[in-house]
């Protein structure tokens, strides 16, 4: 209210200033209890002036929530919340300013309703935008990712790591398979122990085991590539 000096005109136009305002205003008393309202908040609230003046803020907002809002109502300063606006819902900046008797006594506060949906929305698309164009530059880059290591020379491969220290192949490259003599789909599931022929197996089990007293695997992830031959 004081934002844009409405106290600073003629009360017929203050009427004429309030009622025409987009924003929802509620004009309250000490005790929090509804003054008067706006035409807006009337709309925003869903109820009639005679309907809303006399009763506590706190109790028409909390009514007016929408469900996953109800647990978080507080009356302060820029707070987002989620109206139902007849039976839909929409999203509200809250604000609330004290205002003063001419004595100087503090006479109450004006809280103004200010409907953010359409920003919200364009908020929530911007951030989908951007989701969209993080996967898709994930996307790329395991494809990147994926011709290199089919295309690399050097032999590469994932392993599993199973309980007693036995590992499976999870996945293996082709330079892999012309080491080995093996396609790909013959040696993905197997035991390392069956792929591997010595002195090249106690090689790699040793890296392996070092890799894992060193703390390089951790739950959930794919080990260290490990590449053998060349």
């Amino acid at each position: 209210m004081f934002r844009w000096q409405l106290f600073d005109i003629k009360p017929f136009a203050q009427a004429a200033v309030i009622s025409g305002m987009a924003d929802g205003l509620m004009i309250l008393d000490n005790q929090g209890r509804v003054l008067d309202v706006n035409p807006a908040a009337q709309v925003i609230l869903s109820q009639k002036a005679q309907a809303l003046i006399g009763k506590p803020v706190e109790e028409i907002i909390a009514n007016r929530l929408a469900p996953e809002e109800r647990s978080r109502w507080m009356a302060e300063e820029g707070l987002g919340i989620r109206l139902l606006s007849g039976n839909e819902p929409r999203d509200y900046e809250l604000s609330d300013s004290p205002f003063y008797e001419k004595g100087g006594a503090l006479g109450g506060r004006i809280i103004f309703l200010h409907d953010i949906t359409e920003r919200k929305r364009l908020e929530e698309r911007l951030r989908e935008a951007q989701r969209k164009q993080v996967e898709g530059m994930l996307h790329e880059n395991e494809q990147r990712l994926a011709s290199i290591y089919d295309t690399v020379g050097d032999a590469i491969y994932y392993l599993a790591v199973e309980p007693e220290e036995q590992y499976r192949f999870d996945s293996v490259n082709r330079a892999f398979g012309k080491v080995i003599g093996l396609p790909a789909e013959l040696v993905i599931g197997r035991k390392v122990t069956e792929i591997i022929p010595e002195p090249s197996l106690s090689l790699v089990l040793g890296k392996y085991r070092q890799a894992i007293r060193k703390r390089l695997l951790f739950a959930g992830r794919k080990p260290p590539i490990i590449s053998v031959g060349s």
